[in-house]
């Protein structure tokens, strides 16, 4: 899968590289007047790329290859950053009163400047430079009303990131570095921990990439409804995938499992040529 990656990220600097050189040349041709390389570069755009253009949306509808690369170029010039919601649900016998201090004391070592706000005795949100703000909850019996995952008696620490607005291009580093690392202090902390990992991202304007690539045959306005899950067993763990019209949802038990596929799906990594295949 590795080497999948690096010949996928090899082909798309190359293809930057090839659209630079062409931009370069049109300025070039303007300044020089030079009305044979313009000539051809007319006939370029004007006749040839749209052709090649019907072509590769007809070949991107069809190969996830092709899905796959023509995004990551895409997400390479985005500008627009999505919006994640995660939440993390730790359960453990051993979480107690103190738990929320020590998991406090804890972040406060590894965070630039943190400011603590505690909204009650039992919620604490932490701000910082350097990570998205948290809000930390204690629920001493129950997991938070969280029916999904049962309401066993079991003590658990709750927390969420809300409204995160993050770029296509520093999505990757945002879950490894930024968001792991924080869930890693936390869950150092506890003890014997049973946790659940969720993300969600919300497609700006409901353009969501997946769409076209699952439903390639039907025209949209014929599609009322568009949801699909995938149940994808890695790390020793079964994880869910939820895509629909206007969001992804990825939910794991595994922080590993989550951290990867989080990564791959946010920057339409080589990895989901294993996970996406249609038919």
């Amino acid at each position: 899968m590795a080497r999948k990656g690096r010949k996928a990220s090899i082909v798309f600097y190359v293809s930057v590289i090839v659209i630079i050189i062409g931009q370069v040349t049109i300025v070039v041709a303007i300044f020089r007047s030079n009305t044979d390389l313009l000539e051809k570069v007319g006939w370029f755009t004007g006749a040839v790329l749209p052709a090649l253009g019907l072509l590769y949306n007809l070949v991107k509808q069809r190969s996830l290859q092709v899905f796959l690369w023509s995004n990551r170029l895409k997400n390479f010039f985005s500008v627009s950053p999505t919006n994640w919601t995660m939440s993390v649900n730790i359960k453990s016998e051993s979480i107690n009163e103190s738990t929320l201090d020590s998991i406090v004391e804890k972040l406060k070592t590894t965070m630039v400047k943190p400011t603590i706000t505690s909204l009650d005795s039992y919620t604490r949100v932490i701000e910082s430079k350097s990570t998205p703000m948290l809000k930390i909850e204690y629920y001493p019996l129950r997991t938070g009303g969280i029916t999904e995952w049962g309401d066993s008696e079991i003590p658990s620490i709750f927390v969420t990131i809300q409204n995160y607005k993050v770029g296509h291009r520093v999505a990757a580093h945002a879950i490894k570095q930024e968001i792991s690392h924080s869930i890693e202090q936390i869950g150092s902390v506890i003890a014997n921990a049973d946790s659940q990992y969720n993300l969600t991202v919300e497609f700006q304007d409901n353009k969501n990439p997946f769409f076209g690539l699952f439903i390639s045959q039907l025209p949209q306005e014929s599609i009322s409804r568009f949801a699909i899950q995938l149940n994808i067993n890695s790390y020793g763990v079964k994880n869910r995938v939820s895509i629909s019209e206007s969001r992804l949802d990825i939910a794991s038990k595994s922080q590993l499992a989550f951290s990867d596929l989080a990564s791959e799906f946010l920057t339409f990594g080589s990895g989901l040529e294993e996970y996406l295949q249609i038919g």
